[in-house]
């Protein structure tokens, strides 16, 4: 997951509402971009809390949810950008 920073400030990325196979999961993960650079995380989903949800590894058919980007250099965090996203492995 990465997020390339055309902007003069810092920015943040988050992933809302994320569901695997229609079954919500919580995701606290933050990423930051400095200006003029690309963030960039690797995003893993651990087996053990993959099982508590039911959700058999090798049967994930789609990971939906919403990527959030944030302007955090002012007294009130604004989002400057969020999109919808779909991935089906």
């Amino acid at each position: 997951c990465y997020l390339q920073n055309k902007s003069g400030v810092p920015l943040n990325f988050v992933w809302n509402n994320v569901t695997i196979n229609g079954a919500a999961v919580n995701i606290p993960y933050e990423e930051m971009a400095y200006p003029g650079t690309q963030g960039y995380s690797d995003v893993i989903f651990l087996h053990t809390a993959l099982d508590e949800l039911g959700i058999i590894p090798d049967e994930i058919t789609e990971i939906k949810g919403i990527l959030k980007v944030y302007d955090k250099t002012k007294s009130t965090p604004a989002i400057v950008a969020q999109k919808e996203f779909t991935y089906k492995p």
